[in-house]
C-alpha cells in the first residue's frame, strides 16, 4: 500500500512536466537576426508633413532589432523598427497626425530581389510635443541565408 502512495503523486508529477514540456514546442527557437536587416544611407531619413496642418516632419531610423525562427526553406524575422519623429512646436504644436511610409526589400542568398512590401506607419503627435519615438513591428518571411533592407519613403509606394 505504501508504494501506491509513493507512486501516485509521482505519476502526477511526472504527468505536469511532460504537460508543461509540451508547452514549450508551441513556441518556436528564436535566434536574434539583427545582422540579417540593414538600410541604406539614403532610406535612413525622410522628410515628410503631418495630415491636417502640413507641417514639416523629420523622420528617422532610430535602430532595428529583430528576433527570428526557422520555417523550412526559409526564415521568418519578427522586427521591432524604432523612429524618431519630429517637428519645430514653433512653428505648430497642435494635435496632428503623420504618416510615415516605408519599403521593405526581400533579398536571397545571392543579393537577388526576391519581393518588397510597401507600408505605412499611422501616428499622431500631442499638443506641445516636439519629438516621438514609436516602434514599428513587423514579420517578413526571408530565404535561408537572405537578408531584409528597410527604406523611408516620402511616398507610399505601389505595389
Amino acid at each position: 500500500m505504501r508504494f501506491q502512495s509513493i507512486s501516485s503523486p509521482l505519476v502526477l508529477a511526472t504527468a505536469v512536466i511532460g504537460v508543461l514540456g509540451a508547452c514549450s514546442t508551441f513556441e518556436p527557437d528564436y535566434y536574434n537576426c539583427d545582422s540579417r536587416v540593414t538600410s541604406y544611407a539614403e532610406g535612413v531619413r525622410s522628410s515628410l508633413t503631418t495630415q491636417n496642418t502640413g507641417q514639416d516632419v523629420e523622420v528617422r531610423l532610430n535602430g532595428v532589432s529583430g528576433k527570428c525562427y526557422d520555417d523550412g526553406t526559409s526564415y521568418v524575422a519578427e522586427l521591432a523598427i524604432g523612429l524618431k519623429v519630429s517637428r519645430n512646436v514653433g512653428e505648430g504644436g497642435g494635435v496632428d497626425p503623420v504618416v510615415v511610409p516605408m519599403v521593405a526589400a526581400i533579398i536571397d542568398a545571392d543579393d537577388a530581389v526576391q519581393s518588397t512590401s510597401s507600408f505605412v506607419y499611422t501616428m499622431q503627435f500631442t499638443s506641445g510635443v516636439q519629438d516621438i519615438y514609436p516602434l514599428v513591428r513587423r514579420e517578413f518571411s526571408v530565404p535561408q541565408g537572405g537578408r531584409v533592407i528597410l527604406s523611408l519613403t516620402p511616398v507610399l509606394l505601389s505595389q
